[in-house]
Formats: C-alpha cells, sequence, structure tokens
C-alpha cells in the first residue's frame, strides 16, 4: 500500500513537472503565432527571430531574412516593429493592442479546453495536460497584472515622451531642436528599457552638437541604465538594448578612449554587431576596428560597408536627422583615417576619461 501511494505520488510529480514544461512550450509557441498573425493583421514586420543560437535579422523592405550565430537559446523569441510608415505611435499602440489580444484569446482557449477536459480525468496524460493548462491561466493572470501595475505606475510614460520625440524626428526636426528635458520623478518611475530609449536620444543630440561635456554624463546614466543590478552588476543582455551598447562602444573607442571597456562591450554585442549590416552597425565597427583594434584595412573595409548601406537606408524608418548624424560620423572616420597616415593634424575630440582603467566591474 504505502508502495502504491508512494508510485502515485512519484507519478502525479511527473506529470506536474512534464505539464509545466508543456505549458511553457505551448504558450512560447503561442506568442510566436499571435506575432505572425499581428503582423499579418497590421502591416508590422517581425524583425528578429531568434532561436537555438541563431538570430535571424529582416529589415522593413527586406525580402530574405539574414541569420548569423548568437548566444544559445532553446525559446524563440520574436521582435516585432510597426510599420512606422503613418503615425508611429498610434501604429505600435494598434500593434501591441492586437498582439496582446491575440496572446491572452489563444493561451486562454487552451487553457479553458486543457482544464475542461482534465478536470476529472486521472490518467497520466491528462494529468499532465491539465497542468499544463493550469500553467497557462497563471501565466495568463500574471501577464494582465503586470499589465494592471505598469498602467498605475505609470511607468511607460519616459516611453512615451521618447516616443513623441522620436515622432518628431520623424516630422523634419534636427537633433538640435530636440527638447529632452523631462522631471526627475518620470526618469525615477521609468521601466530600464524607456531609460535606455531616453539616454539614446539624449546621447543622438549631445553628439550632434559636439557637446562632449553632456555626452560624459549620458554615457555614464547610459552605461548605469544597461547594469542588472546597480553599478559594478553584469550588463543585460537584450537585443531591444542593442543601441545603448553601440553608443558606448563608439564612445570608449574613439570620443573618450578607454580601449579595455571597449573591449568589454564589443566582446557583449559580438554576434550582433558583426551581422548589422546597417549603416550605424558598421560605422561603430569601423571606428572600434582602427581606434581600439589597430586594423586600418579591415576599418577600411567596413566603413565603405557603411557608406553603401546609407546609400539605400529605409528612410522610413531612418530619421533625417539620424542620417545626417551618420553620414557627418562616417566622413570624420575618413578624413581622420586619410590624416593619419601624413605627418601631423590628426586628432579627434578627447576629453577626461570618466571610466577607469582596468575593464568595469
Amino acid at each position: 500500500m504505502i508502495f502504491l501511494q508512494l508510485f502515485a505520488s512519484f507519478k502525479s510529480f511527473i506529470a506536474l513537472f512534464l505539464g509545466v514544461i508543456l505549458g511553457i512550450l505551448v504558450t512560447s509557441a503561442v506568442i510566436v503565432v499571435s506575432s505572425l498573425l499581428t503582423a499579418k493583421l497590421t502591416g508590422a514586420w517581425i524583425s528578429q527571430i531568434r532561436i537555438f543560437g541563431k538570430t535571424g535579422k529582416k529589415g522593413r523592405t527586406d525580402e530574405n531574412r539574414e541569420w548569423h550565430k548568437d548566444k544559445f537559446v532553446l525559446l524563440p523569441v520574436v521582435i516585432l516593429n510597426a510599420t512606422m510608415e503613418g503615425d508611429f505611435r498610434e501604429d505600435l499602440k494598434k500593434m501591441n493592442i492586437v498582439n496582446a489580444i491575440l496572446t491572452f484569446s489563444m493561451a486562454g482557449i487552451y487553457a479553458f479546453v486543457g482544464i475542461f477536459l482534465t478536470w476529472k480525468n486521472t490518467a497520466f496524460v491528462a494529468t499532465m495536460f491539465k497542468y499544463s493548462a493550469i500553467f497557462a491561466v497563471i501565466e495568463i493572470v500574471l501577464s494582465c497584472l503586470k499589465m494592471i501595475v505598469s498602467k498605475i505606475k505609470k511607468g511607460n510614460s519616459l516611453g512615451n515622451f521618447c516616443l513623441d520625440r522620436f515622432e518628431e524626428l520623424k516630422n523634419g526636426l534636427s537633433l538640435e531642436q530636440l527638447n529632452m528635458s523631462v522631471p526627475d520623478t518620470m526618469l525615477d518611475k521609468a521601466d530600464q528599457h524607456s531609460k535606455i530609449f531616453y539616454y539614446h536620444m539624449c546621447y543622438l543630440k549631445s553628439l550632434w552638437m559636439r557637446n562632449f561635456n553632456a555626452l560624459n554624463g549620458i554615457v555614464r546614466q547610459l552605461d548605469l541604465a544597461l547594469r542588472k543590478h546597480g553599478p559594478n552588476s553584469d550588463y543585460i543582455e537584450t537585443t531591444l538594448d542593442v543601441y545603448g551598447y553601440y553608443d558606448i562602444l563608439f564612445y570608449s573607442s574613439y570620443v573618450n578612449q578607454n580601449h579595455n571597456h571597449a573591449i568589454r562591450i564589443y566582446n557583449l554585442i559580438k554576434p550582433k554587431l558583426d551581422a548589422d549590416k546597417d549603416a550605424n552597425g558598421r560605422r561603430v565597427k569601423a571606428y572600434y576596428e582602427f581606434y581600439v583594434l589597430n586594423q586600418s584595412q579591415q576599418a577600411s573595409i567596413t566603413l565603405n560597408q557603411a557608406i553603401e548601406a546609407l546609400r539605400d537606408v529605409d528612410t522610413v524608418v531612418t530619421t533625417k536627422a539620424e542620417i545626417d548624424l551618420e553620414r557627418r560620423l562616417i566622413e570624420e572616420l575618413q578624413d581622420n583615417m586619410t590624416r593619419i597616415m601624413n605627418p601631423g593634424g590628426f586628432g579627434h575630440p578627447v576629453i577626461e576619461n570618466t571610466f577607469d582603467d582596468e575593464p568595469l566591474l
């Protein structure tokens, strides 16, 4: 009798374990399917797919998806981008709403059917299916609570502020005219991604205006925002924040040289940067190759790729202000590479080094 009870308990535990695994796989599949449907219904496009150590990137107008090596993830990560052809903020809102409705609906149907069909069935497979459905219910409830808490805290206010500024750039405003002033309370309440978005835009403005003193402080804040748990902790690893890493890599490679830190940042984003064929990615890598690795010939090749990418840049996705900044930075490296081969006359903006000589912990 005791043996049978232990066997039944062990069997129930295995069913619970496998049910949770199945629930994770199902909810992951639901997210992927809902993203595909959202792209079809709203005109959005899936810019990145990440799974099994591979990342597939696709531009808005690209026909094919380019795949490259990345850090291994078992479950797929799908990143959607709004159309950006009209009101970007409204397109983004519509995309997120449709995606949320589809995700919750499909997961809810799976949970209801799974629990309804297996509630009184004690067979092993039925029990496993029931646990997976319960997991789906928990996932839905937690997602809803997260959205509600986010709305109550208004943690996305900074994100909305940045979307408004981005919309102004789309409408022709220059980086110099961009007003990035926000109250401290908005920054305090903001989530990590919104802070990185905000400091990235501040970075672009200061870089365009050659305000290197302001850039110094912005980079420090950007570096802190990219940390998992405050100063000296590890950096976060997510494709959503790659432009923040680009900003710091460019800064540590060129504006305020700190080669140890530049190498550390490059190693964090190497797969993404090496595979990035856009103008900003090629430009950042060219500066890194020239100033940190001292690979003049390779830097020249990479810079030419940046020039070609800038000629074919998607002006719906990239604003005129961003294109003007990229063009100036590309021309600046071209000029420096020419002058460094001749005696004298070479220089670049170097200000007080705010990073330690040793790599940041």
